[in-house]
């Protein structure tokens, strides 16, 4: 999968839109075990205002952002099981012993304290320094009001809608990329139409997304001053696996060998 990040030339209202996505995410995020149940998908659906395809949009998301996370804590207990195994097999002797027996102690206390944390939306290192400036407000209150502007904003998500061959490669977005234009439709009785800026090489991209129109999923993600196009490189040059084909010439060579 490939993604074209397209900077827009106006500013598309979609800021409320982004906030409840963005609240959907992360109550999606702590209790995705419930994503499916029917009561708990349509109470947050009338929460947040967002009909049911950004509904199971959000789920796709936070799906796979929960399946990289635990790829991720598989790696780390890797890591940390090879490094209590090297620090029984490292002498802590002599100046050289000593210093990598350290490293070694503070990389694993490092790994440790990782274990098991989810995602802080808004940036870690942001809320640890928000914390440690309020320890003296009064002084350091400026810098603090900054900081939680800035939390606030990275809490945001831009709005996503999974890409569908059958519904012009995506039903809550239209293409017009020959103009470098593209259509938001929130819902059937708002569109707004967007223009944005694509260099010669995204532009080659594009017009043979336009091209593949209806025939290939086109996924898109929109904040406020940016939006992102993601496409299959594979199916859009045609060089994708196709299963059926592969079973049908698989039958005629089966066929071939019986008869040889």
């Amino acid at each position: 999968m490939l993604t074209l990040k397209l900077k827009l030339k106006n500013s598309p209202p979609v800021s409320d839109y982004c906030k409840n996505y963005s609240f959907l995410y992360r109550k999606l995020y702590a209790n995705f075990e419930l994503s499916q149940d029917e009561n708990f998908k349509k109470d947050l659906q009338a929460k947040y205002n967002l009909d049911s395809w950004f509904y199971e949009s959000c789920c796709i998301e936070v799906k796979t952002k929960l399946a990289q996370e635990k790829t991720h804590q598989e790696k780390q207990a890797e890591q940390i099981q090879s490094l209590e195994k090297e620090l029984k097999e490292t002498k802590p002797e002599g100046r050289k012993g000593k210093r990598k027996t350290f490293r070694l102690h503070r990389k694993l206390a490092y790994l440790q304290s990782r274990q098991g944390k989810k995602i802080t939306f808004g940036g870690l290192t942001t809320l640890r320094r928000i914390s440690f400036l309020s320890n003296d407000r009064a002084q350091n209150q400026t810098e603090i009001t900054e900081l939680q502007k800035k939390y606030q904003e990275h809490r945001i998500l831009p709005i996503y809608s999974i890409g569908e061959a059958p519904q012009k490669s995506n039903r809550k977005f239209g293409f017009d990329f020959l103009n470098q234009n593209i259509i938001f439709k929130p819902n059937k009785e708002i569109k707004y139409n967007l223009s944005f800026h694509a260099s010669k090489s995204q532009q080659k991209v594009l017009n043979l997304l336009q091209s593949r129109l209806g025939e290939l999923p086109i996924s898109v993600r929109l904040s406020e001053q940016w939006v992102w196009i993601t496409y299959d490189e594979e199916k859009l040059a045609g060089y994708e696996f196709k299963i059926h084909e592969f079973k049908k010439e698989a039958r005629k060579l089966e066929k071939t060998d019986k008869e040889g």
